[in-house]
């Protein structure tokens, strides 16, 4: 996912991850499958939580969070 610029050939326009797209990404994932999140704190809270709503089994979810609101 990218928020300001796409490599030439990305499938995708670039912008903010989003529940939609969120959704979109892991669609074709198994039920047994590890989902790994890792960012800024707040960032990594928005994923899992869209993840756990979009059907994913929280106990799949890996998450590693850094930094504060800034990622600092």
């Amino acid at each position: 996912m990218y928020t300001r610029r796409a490599p030439s050939g990305w499938p995708h326009s670039p912008g903010r991850l989003d529940v939609t797209r969120l959704a979109a990404s892991v669609q074709t994932l198994g039920d047994d499958a590890l989902t790994f999140v890792c960012g800024a704190t707040p960032f990594v809270e928005f994923v899992a939580d869209a993840l756990v709503r979009s059907g994913r089994d929280p106990a799949r979810i890996r998450t590693e969070r850094y930094g504060g609101a800034d990622g600092a």
